[in-house]
């Protein structure tokens, strides 16, 4: 794939990005910075991708895309998230906690 084409998508979870010198970015004093990706959403509007990075390992931000440059690097998912999780249903109940069930009525199994 063209490297052109490949710049334009927007970075993978757990890629490490550099934080361009940009108005977000200098705003929360994060220009030059180094940040993994853990996820992004695309504005309805304005087609705008946005990415929610973590900083330092314990601050989280929400930039444009744009705002982002890739390393060519990654970390592994368990440097972001430790492991544990919780379980909820469709509707937002929650079914489980890591090591700690949750009573749940038949209704709230979809």
């Amino acid at each position: 794939m063209d490297d052109a084409l490949m710049d334009r998508r927007p970075p993978e979870p757990f890629e490490v990005v550099v934080l361009r010198d940009a108005p977000l970015s200098r705003r929360h004093r994060l220009a030059d910075l180094e940040a993994v990706v853990i996820g992004h959403s695309v504005d309805e509007d304005s087609g705008e991708v946005w990415c929610a990075i973590l900083v330092r390992g314990e601050e989280t931000f929400v930039l444009p895309a744009t705002d982002l440059e890739r390393t060519g690097r990654s970390v592994p998912r368990s440097h972001v998230y430790p492991g544990s999780s919780a379980r909820v249903s469709r509707d937002g109940k929650l079914l489980a906690v890591p090591d700690e069930p949750v009573e749940s009525s038949p209704q709230d199994q979809d």
